[in-house]
């Protein structure tokens, strides 16, 4: 089995092995989360923080990891089709619009075709005509409506019902609207541009450089947002764009205190460490961080040397713990909290479908 170490694994795995009581219940500290994501490459549903910073990267640098563009799902989406209450013309445009060849069967009364005693003269004669295969030589009103009385009874087709026009509506595709961007992603696209507004004064220009740069040595791997020139005049370096809803000076989960957020020190690490693994030199690394209410961080993380061989010796202890758990052919640990917010827990035959019934004694 081959499997790439890459900073998210680095992550998960330190995650998964963490005594912290509010991190065993993720998902993560089950084995076979890890096999699911890095060793059969099945992908992760984004939470809305990574979808929204998905979007600010797109939009932002033109690319994200899986090339394809997030989507913030949009307000004011209905479905299009006529609702019960619509009137019985509505209904029927709107079929005439969609399926103009329909054939809707009607289930309503079946109406007299025969003329009424309203009807002109010359279309008695005609029914009469039509339907009795001569041309009545009495032309009298009350003469017509006599002959007519005694020919067979002519009944058409049931009516076509409002609820018969309805119950064939909703045998058609749902007809969604497009809605209209939400709160959430007018603010994100102005934010984009005022990003794009502020590197540009910093001397970087997104349209240069090179995006979604994945870098591979040996085991090591690590998809890189952006490696462009340095900021203090080096020929590359490497970019981490980031957006977050947090306040500027938020420490517990946001970017306040960056020298206390272990997970940034590791993909700093990695990053710098397997691009000169590949290339054989240390280039800077940057954070560049865009807070939702307008402000920026610019954070250089700089390794010392005893600071990349605790990277190292991090490295092969994931790898020796995935060693592990490979022996074991991944165990599962299923527990139903855990298995209950799992993103494979739908394909997981080994989940916990039922909670732990604790007992406790008086």
């Amino acid at each position: 089995m081959k499997i790439n170490i890459s900073q998210s694994l680095i992550k998960d795995v330190m995650l998964m092995n963490s005594p912290d009581s509010k991190d065993i219940i993720k998902a993560v500290h089950c084995p076979k989360y890890i096999k699911y994501k890095y060793v059969d490459g099945i992908d992760t549903k984004p939470t809305d923080a990574m979808l929204y910073g998905q979007f600010f990267e797109w939009h932002l640098l033109g690319a994200t990891r899986s090339g394809e563009e997030p989507i913030i799902p949009r307000v004011g989406i209905r479905d299009q089709r006529p609702t019960k209450s619509a009137s019985k013309n509505a209904m029927l445009e709107y079929i005439m619009e969609k399926a103009p060849d329909a054939v809707i069967k009607g289930t309503g009364k079946r109406i007299d075709l025969k003329p009424k005693p309203s009807a002109k003269v010359e279309e008695m004669i005609n029914y009469i005509t039509l339907h009795d295969g001569y041309e009545p030589t009495e032309r009298s009103k009350k003469a017509l409506l006599s002959i007519i009385s005694d020919m067979p009874d002519n009944f058409g087709e049931p009516e076509i019902t409002t609820e018969d026009l309805f119950k064939f509506i909703q045998t058609l595709p749902i007809d969604l609207s497009e809605g209209t961007p939400s709160t959430q992603e007018v603010r994100l696209l102005e934010l984009v541009e005022m990003a794009k507004e502020i590197l540009s004064y910093m001397g970087l220009d997104v349209d240069k450089g090179e995006k979604q740069v994945f870098v591979k040595s040996g085991d090591l791997s690590g998809s890189l947002d952006w490696v462009s020139k340095g900021l203090s005049g080096d020929e590359k370096a490497i970019y981490d764009v980031k957006f977050t809803k947090t306040k500027i000076d938020d420490w517990r989960n946001g970017w306040g205190e960056p020298e206390t957020k272990e997970d940034a020190k590791i993909q700093a690490t990695h990053y710098t460490h397997i691009w000169h693994k590949k290339y054989g030199k240390y280039i800077p690394f940057y954070f560049i961080v865009f807070g939702e209410e307008g402000w920026i961080k610019v954070l250089r993380y700089k390794i010392t040397k005893s600071g990349m061989q605790s990277h190292v010796v991090l490295i092969d202890t994931v790898r020796d713990i995935i060693k592990e758990m490979a022996k074991d052919n991944f165990k599962p640990k299923p527990a139903f909290n855990r298995c209950l917010f799992c993103d494979f827990n739908e394909i997981c035959e080994e989940r916990s479908v039922l909670p732990e019934i604790e007992t406790i004694i008086i």
